[in-house]
């Protein structure tokens, strides 16, 4: 079993979207998937809600592959992560967190518990002055396991996009850029992640970067 957490102490930056599209893009690669929602805004629950409900509008087969929540107390997260890894060794299940833009203690445990931590940061000034008290908190629980995402970019501002992704390397690597794209909006509104929506947009493609980059982090370094 492996984990996956987003997390970002700035709200907007993405976290649940791309969240739920790497789900997707695993699923389709032959991992079993699972996902957990620990922030109170529960937008992550409400896609997964979304995507059952679509069993009652579309025809049983174009019903979407089933993506299990995982319903767990955020003060429990830590225990849980090592209780689902007894219980799931060899099963290659891949559980991906949607952490609350908090720096509370079960954020924190999100992060010990994970074998890649993924960071959105959306290319604006506030961000990027926002993204201090979350790198911090990353290099203090999953030093070592993290990459960023230049989130929600412009198709305009080539080189701005770039100039930041600079500035990220210097702090660490940067897993892939994602675009603000209707496709994303379109998609994860409906319960689709990008691939079943249209399985050759860039949409897709961009989230298949990401987890080009976490696949080859957690099975390229795999747990003791």
């Amino acid at each position: 079993m492996h984990v996956v957490t987003f997390v970002s102490q700035k709200g907007g930056s993405g976290k649940s979207t791309l969240a739920v599209s790497l789900a997707v893009a695993a699923q389709l690669d032959g991992r079993r998937v699972a996902l957990v929602d620990l922030d109170p805004q529960g937008s992550t629950a409400a896609w997964v809600d979304a995507r059952m409900k679509l069993r009652e509008w579309v025809s049983e087969d174009s019903w979407p592959a089933d993506i299990p929540l995982r319903k767990v107390g955020a003060a429990r997260i830590g225990a849980w992560i090592e209780e689902a890894r007894a219980r799931n060794a060899g099963n290659n299940l891949l559980v991906i967190i949607d952490t609350a833009g908090t720096a509370d203690d079960d954020v924190a445990a999100a992060l010990r518990g994970a074998d890649a931590v993924v960071i959105p940061v959306q290319p604006s000034p506030q961000d990027m002055r926002a993204l201090g008290p979350t790198l911090k908190q990353v290099r203090d629980h999953a030093a070592g396991k993290f990459a960023f995402v230049l989130s929600r970019a412009s198709h305009l501002q080539v080189r701005e996009n770039a100039e930041i992704v600079a500035v990220l390397e210097k702090h660490g690597p940067v897993a892939c850029t994602v675009t603000d794209r209707v496709e994303f909006k379109r998609a994860i509104g409906l319960g689709y992640g990008p691939h079943e929506s249209t399985t050759t947009s860039k949409a897709a493609a961009e989230i298949d970067g990401l987890w080009d980059h976490v696949k080859q982090k957690i099975e390229g370094e795999p747990r003791g």
